[in-house]
Order: structure tokens, then C-alpha cells, then sequence
């Protein structure tokens, strides 16, 4: 029973427990509130204990010193993890992984409830809705950049990049594409343009499984190599084992 409010603080913290919606549910001041009565209660439990004269001594003792070893170690890991996972948010208030959630959800929506493109005059299509969309947040700012796949490859020719996506994007043989396809890409380049650094971001990728739901997308094997940085820092946070599990089976299963 005490332990329950930690153990919904560390799923909170690593995107576990979610909304209606498939949204992460943010940490809010309940969540502390709960592990301070947690603790607290820990600690009058413990006084009872000391307080019956029917308990040996040795048990209120060694009661105490065990009390008081997971009171230690809960606050200290609490710190240690808020201190190691403090989220990076958007003005708003949004992660990454939030803000790309809702963005590809809004599209979706977009498609289905036939809302008129302002640019054609036309309902939004298919291609509103990218196989690769990514969100990155400034670290610093909570500034926001959407991108897509298949941006930079528009255009006849396509648009020349800045030479810092040039520099960072060089990896083009792992996949069936070009190094410039990518969702990452089109970020970076975003980025770049604006005269900020790649490594004040945190990012997140999202793609539509055939189901039609959203899903974390892992980085292709080009942006495995081109974004090394980002996810050996941990601000890639949709390169997580699970996505890559589900990428590498599908690739397998195609025949890739």
C-alpha cells in the first residue's frame, strides 16, 4: 500500500501510464503529495510499533533501522531520478513525445472529419498524415519543431541544405531511402535554419501502425548512424528497445 505512490511516480516518469487517448500522463502535484503521505505514513507506523509494550525491543529496533534505510533510499532515488529524467517541456508544458502524439493525431482527424486544406481549398488527403513525424523541444526555451519524412526530397530539384544537416547526415546505404527522408532530418534542418544547436533538443518520433493507431517509430538504420549523438545522450526518447524490437520485426517480415 505505501509503496504505490512511488511505483506510479517511476511509470509517470517513463511514459508508462497513459490517457484515454494513448497521451503519457504528466506528473502533477498529487503524485508528490501521495509519496509525502507515503513516507509519512511509514513513519507512524513505525512509532506505533515502538510504542506497543507487548513488541520486543529488538524487533522496535531493528524495525526502526529498516523504516528509516527505505525512507533514506526512497527520497534519495526520487531525487536521483528527478535530478537524471527531469522532463524537458514545451512552453505549454508538453513533452516531446506528448506534443507528437497529438500532432499525429490531429492529422488523423484532420483526414477523417474531411476539414478543408486552406492552402488548396480541398479536404485534407492521405498524404497530410507522414509515415515518420517527429517533435524535438528546446531544452532551454521549450521552443517546438515539427517535422516529416519526404519533406527535404520535395522539390525539383529539392531544396539545398544547410551545411550543418549536410555535415550531420551522411550515412545513406542501411535503408531504401536517402539520408535526407527522414523525419530527423527535416528537423534538424528546421534547426539549422534557425541558427540553434541540435544537442539543446529533445526528440520524439511517431508513425500509424496498419491498425491506424500511433505508435513510438525508432530511428532507421541511416539515422542510427547520423543521430549517434542524440541517442547516446538519451534525447532521442522514442529509440527505446521496444520500438526497435517492433521496427527490426516488421523490417524482417518484409524482407528488409
Amino acid at each position: 500500500m505505501f509503496e504505490q505512490p512511488f511505483i506510479n511516480f517511476y511509470k509517470k516518469l517513463n511514459g508508462d501510464i497513459k490517457d484515454p487517448q494513448g497521451n503519457p500522463v504528466p506528473l502533477n502535484w498529487q503524485d508528490f503529495y501521495g509519496m509525502a503521505l507515503s513516507a509519512l505514513g511509514t513513519r507512524e507506523m513505525a512509532k506505533v510499533a515502538a510504542a506497543d509494550v507487548n513488541m520486543p525491543k529488538e524487533t522496535v529496533t531493528a524495525l526502526k533501522g529498516v523504516t528509516e534505510k527505505i525512507g533514506n533510499k526512497l527520497k534519495g532515488k526520487v531525487y536521483e531520478t528527478l535530478a537524471a529524467k527531469k522532463p524537458v517541456l514545451s512552453t505549454d508544458g508538453k513533452t516531446a513525445k506528448q506534443l507528437a502524439y497529438e500532432e499525429m493525431q490531429r492529422r488523423l482527424d484532420n483526414v477523417k472529419n474531411g476539414i478543408i486544406n486552406p492552402k488548396t481549398g480541398k479536404p485534407y488527403g492521405k498524404s497530410h498524415v507522414p509515415s515518420s513525424l517527429e517533435v524535438a523541444v528546446n531544452k532551454k526555451t521549450g521552443e517546438v519543431v515539427i517535422g516529416e519524412n519526404k519533406t527535404l526530397n520535395k522539390g525539383n530539384p529539392p531544396p539545398e541544405l544547410h551545411s550543418k544537416t549536410k555535415e550531420k547526415f551522411t550515412e545513406n546505404t542501411k535503408e531504401n531511402w536517402n539520408e535526407r527522408n527522414c523525419s530527423e532530418a527535416d528537423v534538424s534542418e528546421q534547426i539549422h535554419r534557425k541558427g540553434q544547436n541540435g544537442e539543446d533538443y529533445e526528440y520524439h518520433a511517431v508513425e500509424v501502425d496498419q491498425k491506424g493507431n500511433i505508435q513510438d517509430k525508432h530511428t532507421c538504420r541511416n539515422c542510427d548512424v547520423n543521430m549517434k549523438d542524440e541517442i547516446n545522450n538519451g534525447d532521442v526518447t522514442s529509440n527505446t528497445d521496444e520500438s526497435k524490437a517492433r521496427r527490426d520485426n516488421m523490417n524482417n517480415k518484409n524482407g528488409k
